[in-house]
């Protein structure tokens, strides 16, 4: 994944071969970070949980915490009133179960958005055009 700072380009206006990133790339790009840095911290949670370490969940709470922040609005529209208050529920709450479920839904949204799917391939319709424009009335 690219360091955000790679990914920022200054324009400069006296050079016309100047190339920037969108800011709708630059986003996804800070999200996939923010995933990212949240499955490092439950990895480094389960790493020290089979050593027989004791770990708090504060690491792993902050990282929800910051990523369901950064996706409030996204997710209130994806999700139904009820199952978004769910998951805001288990994203604030302390347990460890919580916040898995939480993740599980959150990356559901990001798996709906293919940033995370891997099968991306484009399904063309091969029906007939003009036979489906009449059954629709068009």
């Amino acid at each position: 994944m690219k360091n955000p700072q790679e990914v920022f380009k200054i324009v400069d206006f006296d050079n016309e071969t100047t190339i920037t990133t969108a800011p709708k790339e630059i986003v996804k790009i800070i999200l996939l970070e923010r995933r990212k840095y949240l499955l490092d911290s439950i990895e480094y949670y389960h790493k020290n949980k089979q050593r027989g370490v004791s770990v708090g969940l504060e690491l792993l709470g902050s990282r929800l915490l910051s990523l369901f922040l950064e996706l409030v609005h996204p997710l209130k529209e994806f999700y139904s009133p009820d199952d978004f208050e769910d998951i805001k529920k288990k994203v604030l709450s302390n347990d460890y179960n919580s916040f898995e479920s939480a993740f599980i839904s959150i990356d559901k949204w990001f798996y709906d958005k293919k940033l995370t799917k891997i099968d991306t391939i484009t399904k063309y319709d091969r029906g007939n055009v003009e036979e489906e424009n009449l059954t629709m009335g068009l």
